[in-house]
């Protein structure tokens, strides 16, 4: 299966990807996206990179986003339950100038098809701490429906916590 439309195309990792990863990694100002808390060296983003290759299960898959040939973000899989039929996404486009071009919404709609036709997946969540107020309408554009809300949950800095807005897509049925 080919993931590729208009212009966006989702890959898997490749060696050459550990400097992205690794500045992307230790952006400090992205480590409230998600658990970071310590900087990533680059051999251990090496090793993930080459873990990725094993044919095994997998919890998570990460995709690296090209956009007119250039790699402009990742998009993951993560938290995959095959027996549930179920993920959590997460999504980065790393460079502000290649947001709203509508490149976030076709990776969306790229990898909810790799789950749908490669993992039998039937449902996706997505996690955003609710004063992201463009990821909360992004979610909502794409057919996420808000399911609830986590109070301060997410930990944004020293002592300051942020509520996380919970979004569930159903993506296929059996």
């Amino acid at each position: 299966m080919l993931l590729e439309s208009n212009g966006v195309k989702l890959r898997s990792m490749e060696p050459s990807d550990v400097n992205s990863l690794y500045q992307w990694e230790n952006d400090t100002s992205l480590w409230c996206m998600g658990d970071t808390m310590t900087p990533f060296s680059k051999e251990a983003l090496k090793l993930f990179i080459e873990s990725s290759f094993q044919d095994d299960p997998k919890d998570q898959f990460r995709f690296m986003i090209d956009f007119e040939g250039c790699t402009v973000g990742c998009i993951d899989l993560f938290e995959i339950s095959m027996v549930n039929h179920h993920a959590s996404v997460g999504i980065l486009l790393y460079d502000i100038s290649s947001r709203r071009k509508g490149i976030a919404g076709t990776a969306l709609l790229l990898l909810e098809l790799f789950a749908t036709r490669s993992l039998e997946l039937i449902s996706l969540k997505a996690e955003v701490s609710s004063d992201n107020v463009a990821a909360i309408n992004f979610f909502n554009k794409m057919g996420y429906r808000k399911v609830g809300v986590l109070s301060d949950w997410k930990r944004m800095e020293y002592n300051i916590f942020s509520d996380v807005t919970l979004f569930q897509h159903k993506i296929s049925s059996f």
